[in-house]
This record gives C-alpha cells, structure tokens and sequence, in this order.
C-alpha cells in the first residue's frame, strides 16, 4: 500500500487534480498527501475536498494555497484524523470519549 504520495510540483491542473481525487477515494492506504505547487485551481480542490471526506484514512493534504477550499481540506484532515472513520463502525457511540481525546 502506498501510504504517502508527493506529487508537489508537477504541473498538475484541475483535471490532473481530479483524477487523482478519483483515485484516492479509493486508495484506503494513503495517509499523506502533497500536491504543493501545482497549478490547480478551485475544480481541483474541490475534487480533492470531496475524496477526503471520503477516504477517512487521509489525515494530511500538504497544499500551498490558503483558499477558503483548501481550509475545508485541511479541516477534513483533521476530522479524519481525530478518527471520524470509526463513527463508521459498528458501534460509534462508545467510541467518542477517544475522539474528542484525540482532536484535542
């Protein structure tokens, strides 16, 4: 399983983005990703928001821009991280006091 992926800095735009955002939808073992300095724009973050909320395992999108997008990825990061992908489990409310351990 590929648990980082650093794609910074290869010119990738809104359809490279999106394709990629394909992909990790599905890909449960990435854990990190970059896409620092590539050429995206508001399409691509948005494809990249809509597969992290998807994919509970991403817990970090390195991202250059500070887009009011790319805030919403980098909070989605954070839920994931904080363990939003165990209220998916079996039995999710004995599982929050360590959620809210952990996002803390």
């Amino acid at each position: 399983n590929i648990e980082r992926l650093d794609i910074r800095e290869n010119f990738l735009s809104d359809d490279g983005i999106s394709t990629l955002a394909e992909i990790i939808e599905t890909g449960t073992g990435i854990r990190r990703i970059s896409v620092v300095k590539n050429p995206f724009q508001n399409t691509g973050a948005l494809a990249l928001l809509k597969a992290v909320m998807k994919n509970h395992n991403v817990f970090q999108v390195d991202i250059s821009d500070d887009t009011f997008k790319c805030r919403e990825i980098r909070y989605e990061c954070a839920l994931n991280k904080g363990g939003r992908r165990l209220l998916f489990e079996e039995n999710p409310i004995s599982i929050w006091p360590l959620v809210l351990e952990r996002i803390n």
